[in-house]
């Protein structure tokens, strides 16, 4: 049997990758984001969910600027720990209190920290390793912060 060259839907397949948010360029375009982004601990008495996809692709992108820091740069600041479910099938999990406590319970989530601003210091929003991607610590932009404040999360930490 004879081999097909690729067609069009799989070079356009293929195209789409190149989209997809390349850390540290600051002209990629992004279609990659959580479906759900879940924030628990430090002052937060309860957990506060983000589950509108294009509201956490803008707070995505408000990430793109990595930085360097040592991990004692961050140790004495307010952490807030995050859990991000990639893919849309987990934002039926956000709608009531008992499926939030089903989706923290799978554990497919790439876990981080968000680090508001301190001491004249940016806030930071640390992903930590998910598969073969390292963990890596992103100043957040202004329109991240923005973000964060309308769902009522501290923007100024300890």
């Amino acid at each position: 049997m004879r081999r097909r060259p690729p067609g069009l839907l799989f070079i356009l397949a293929f195209a789409g990758f190149g989209a997809v948010n390349h850390p540290g360029r600051r002209d990629a375009v992004s279609r990659a984001a959580p479906g759900v982004i879940v924030f628990t601990g430090g002052p937060l008495q309860t957990a506060i969910v983000l589950s509108d996809w294009n509201e956490n692709q803008r707070l995505m992108l408000a990430t793109a600027r990595h930085v360097a820091l040592a991990e004692s740069t961050l140790a004495h600041r307010l952490k807030i720990e995050i859990a991000m479910y990639w893919g849309a099938t987990w934002s039926r999990y956000a709608a009531t209190p008992d499926s939030l406590a089903l989706l923290r319970r799978l554990r497919e989530a790439q876990r981080g920290a968000y680090d508001p601003a301190s001491r004249g210091q940016a806030a930071i929003w640390v992903f930590g390793p998910m598969g073969a991607t390292a963990s890596s610590s992103r100043r957040l932009a202004a329109e991240g912060v923005a973000i964060l404040r309308a769902h009522h999360l501290p923007v100024v930490g300890g």
